[in-house]
């Protein structure tokens, strides 16, 4: 058995989304954050290997809770519910993260994968971890998707846990400050077909700001809907759903954002919605006004 593990930083003009053929965004449950448990304290289906983990309803990079971690710089991690494997292949995983622009801000942000061997993640059957995967922190108050992370699996039995945190850096490392970041929207998926979004941009007019888009291939797609972020919050702009040309060889979209704040630097995401009624973050772009 062997795992290795491939990173790949995706650019504004190609992000790579992975669709499923048949399964959920994520494998992970829970994994918006949006399930509370322990009288709304802690996310569900997730603990911490160090650190103090609480579920904060009052920012979040998609819905409406996230997960605040709080620790030494050393090293802070929650981890996640059990996940069985159900075939060989290149899974993948991203998640959004948060930190101040002030002192409490990690140097980095990382995930982990814990393997077993058995279909349940017993302790006694552990195989081994993969990463951790470092990703320097841009401490400015913003949601910032972490690039694409790749983790091949080579055997068709076994269960995962996925784990989220921080650390003060390459290891070993020394920084006895307290520090916070908050963590949402992951997405742990299994092997997949590829599907492409190109030129996702947006550009400010005198009737608005348009979000553009193109597709090179739509199987399994439903539809897109496009958010602004403001105040730490995501909204949802689109009434309906814009649903899918259905083109064998993809399809251009716009959408115009009439209320667009008249000033200032303004940011929109895409939401990929499946056919399944399942949905992906592809990306963030911003305009200025």
């Amino acid at each position: 058995m062997g795992v290795r593990g491939v990173s790949a930083l995706l650019g504004a003009a190609l992000l790579l989304l992975l669709v499923p053929s048949a399964s959920a965004a994520s494998l992970v449950q829970n994994s918006g954050f949006e399930l509370s448990c322990q009288s709304g304290s802690v996310p569900c289906n997730w603990e911490s290997l160090g650190g103090a983990f609480a579920w904060d309803n009052t920012t979040a990079a998609g819905g409406s809770a996230s997960a605040r971690l709080t620790g030494p710089g050393t090293a802070a991690t929650i981890r996640s519910d059990c996940v069985t494997l159900s075939a060989s292949g290149l899974y993948s995983n991203r998640f959004f993260y948060r930190a101040l622009a002030s002192g409490s801000a990690p140097a980095t942000v990382a995930w982990f994968v814990y393997h077993y061997s058995d279909g349940n993640c017993t302790p006694a059957m552990f195989l081994f971890g993969n990463g951790p995967s470092f990703v320097p922190v841009t401490a400015d108050g913003q949601w910032h998707q972490t690039p694409l992370q790749f983790l091949f699996i080579d055997n068709t039995v076994g269960s995962v846990q996925l784990g989220l945190g921080f650390e003060c850096g390459t290891l070993p490392c020394s920084d006895p400050v307290t520090r916070t970041a908050w963590f949402d929207d992951t997405d742990f998926e299994p092997p997949s077909t590829a599907v492409t979004v190109s030129g996702l941009m947006a550009s400010s007019g005198r009737g608005g700001i348009s979000v553009r888009w193109r597709t090179s291939s739509e199987t399994g797609l439903l539809g897109f809907n496009v958010y602004r972020r403001a105040g730490g919050r995501s909204a949802r702009l689109n009434s309906v759903l814009i649903r899918v040309a259905n083109r064998p060889t993809g399809s251009g979209y716009t959408f115009l954002d009439r209320s667009a704040p008249p000033t200032g630097t303004v940011r929109y995401r895409l939401q990929v919605v499946r056919l399944d009624g399942t949905a992906i973050w592809s990306g963030t772009v911003t305009a200025h006004r």
